[in-house]
């Protein structure tokens, strides 16, 4: 795994901790509180707290860089199944994919987690502080 890989999946997940912990510590009331404060995309704010939900096998994935190359963060991030059992098949739905030809791998694809854009066409051109959201951006 790259080390920008491990950054783009690493500091999503731990930010969605950290917003998710503002909010039952009661620093923040809710997403939106937090997007505003961070100057970002609400459904961004979303989507990274939606990573806090991840089984705790894949979790460990992230943080031990083990998660299988071809698994990106959108793949992780965007509907992310509540249940365990159905986030684990989603990551090996993905790789299922790229095996047998139906996906791009990441690498293919720009190599990192936001190969893929987290937003519609008439948002994807925001900025976050100078930067752009995802690499389509």
């Amino acid at each position: 795994m790259t080390s920008v890989r491990r950054r783009r999946f690493k500091w999503p997940w731990a930010r969605g901790h950290r917003w998710l912990r503002q909010i039952e510590g009661g620093q923040a009331r809710n997403l939106a509180e937090i997007a505003d404060r961070e100057k970002i995309d609400r459904s961004y704010v979303s989507r990274m707290v939606n990573l806090t939900t991840l089984a705790p096998d894949i979790q460990a994935a992230i943080l031990d860089e083990t998660l299988p190359e071809e698994v990106v963060l959108f793949d992780l991030a965007i509907d992310t199944p509540l249940r365990w059992q159905a986030q684990r098949q989603r990551v090996a739905d993905v790789g299922a994919k790229v095996r047998a030809g139906k996906t791009q791998p990441a690498a293919q694809t720009g190599g990192d987690s936001f190969s893929r854009c987290f937003y519609d066409a008439a948002r994807c051109s925001k900025k976050n502080r100078g930067q752009p959201l995802c690499v389509s951006c």
